[in-house]
């Protein structure tokens, strides 16, 4: 079975999306750290008897950086049940967020018999399903991307929340669960900027219940220097 570790849905702007349109947004985005022309080669496949080609792919720099939360702590502890509550607290306020989901083994995301999935599974390189309201791609690669790698494949967006990256120098904010783990992650990580817990924390850095997401929103507004279309108080007088 082939190697498949990129997945992205985009929203459309256009029932017509040109096809040269979804190239620039899917090729010409990409991007290393060090900002040097990058090599991308697809790992050959022998599905049906079809090779893939690797073709090179120039990774351009990014100019204005996205900040980059990583949503981190143990299995089980509520990573993706915040990032779910966190997700409308900020769209709320009128900011595009993105997010990364990292996953250490191979993934399925097309449905076995899918024409898309027909498509890759003959051997595809890339392949790409557009329609008027998401764009979703699947690609074959040679490594774990990073999400400074992935950032522009999340274009147009405020901020960027991944869950997982443990191992990986970003902003940190711990999911921690004292029931049912021992101690937190992070604690000595210098880029944790704080946690969520229901249980106090000897920790000098925020700290926040796992029911005040309202809180830790305004946290990461601040944090970050968002610029948020509705203020808080705007918020609460609408409501």
């Amino acid at each position: 079975m082939e190697k498949r570790n990129h997945v992205g849905f985009y929203p459309a702007k256009a029932a017509k999306e040109r096809p040269t349109a979804l190239f620039e947004l899917f090729s010409k985005r990409l991007v290393v750290t060090n900002f040097q022309t990058f090599q991308l080669r697809n790992k050959p496949g022998t599905c049906s008897g079809v090779q893939n080609q690797g073709y090179p792919i120039k990774m351009n720099p990014r100019k204005n950086k996205t900040p980059i939360v990583s949503i981190v702590g143990f299995s089980g502890a509520g990573k993706t049940t915040l990032i779910e509550k966190l997700i409308p607290k900020l769209t709320q306020r009128g900011l595009r967020v993105g997010t990364i989901k990292h996953h250490k083994h191979r993934f399925e995301m097309d449905r076995p018999g899918k024409d898309s999935w027909r498509h890759k599974k003959a051997g595809a390189a890339v392949t790409i399903v557009s329609s008027p309201h998401q764009i979703g791609m699947v690609m074959d690669v040679v490594h774990d991307h990073r999400p400074e790698e992935l950032a522009t494949l999340v274009p147009n967006v405020d901020i960027i929340l991944t869950e997982g990256y443990k191992k990986e120098k970003n902003d940190k904010i711990e999911v921690f669960r004292p029931k049912t783990h021992g101690g937190l992650l992070f604690k000595d990580d210098a880029h944790l900027v704080a946690v969520v817990s229901d249980a106090k924390i000897d920790l000098e850095v925020p700290q926040f219940s796992t029911d005040d997401v309202e809180a830790l929103a305004n946290f990461i507004i601040d944090n970050f220097k968002l610029d948020p279309a509705v203020s808080s108080q705007q918020l609460e007088t609408a409501s």
